[in-house]
């Protein structure tokens, strides 16, 4: 069983480094990468991306599913269910007309 709470999700959440997505600009948001070189950030990420899995509610965007969490003020998604291919997580300001809104 998996021990990790909200404020170590916060605490990996504020250690990432998040870069601005440029080539979606009418879908802002954030993303980032897992360094797989990087022993600590891997771990993270992993870790990461298993709390959204474990605790997701499904966001449909373009007729697509996504596994979204929101954490404080934004909202965290993933883009694959195999851990084994994920390499970027993504974020993007919570607002509360299209929080779950289909834009199909």
């Amino acid at each position: 069983m998996d021990n990790t709470t909200l404020d170590d999700i916060r605490r990996i959440i504020a250690s990432f480094s998040w870069r601005f997505a440029k080539t979606m600009p009418k879908n802002p948001h954030w993303y980032t990468v897992k360094n797989k070189n990087d022993k600590k950030m891997s771990h993270d990420y992993e870790t990461l991306y298993r709390y959204i899995y474990d605790n997701h509610y499904l966001h449909w965007f373009y007729g697509k599913p996504y596994k979204c969490l929101r954490v404080d003020d934004y909202i965290y998604w993933i883009m694959t269910d195999d851990i084994s291919e994920s390499i970027i997580i993504n974020r993007r300001v919570a607002d509360a007309d299209n929080d779950r809104q289909d834009r199909s």
